[in-house]
């Protein structure tokens, strides 16, 4: 039988300076995230490009 793979759950996110995301998921695992470069990749996430909006999202 083929093993089924669990999605990952979030506990936790918080912003990090410098367009960085810290993940902290229910396992305890913790990922650091660099958003820069999906600004380029993705004309929708253009607003986040401000520090302000970026902290508060």
């Amino acid at each position: 039988m083929a093993s089924v793979m669990k999605r990952p759950r979030l506990a936790a996110v918080e912003t990090l300076p410098g367009y960085r995301l810290c993940m902290t998921f229910i396992d305890g695992n913790v990922m650091e995230l660099d958003m820069t470069p999906l600004f380029e990749e993705s004309p929708g996430l253009v607003p986040l490009r401000d520090p302000a909006i970026f902290a508060g999202a």
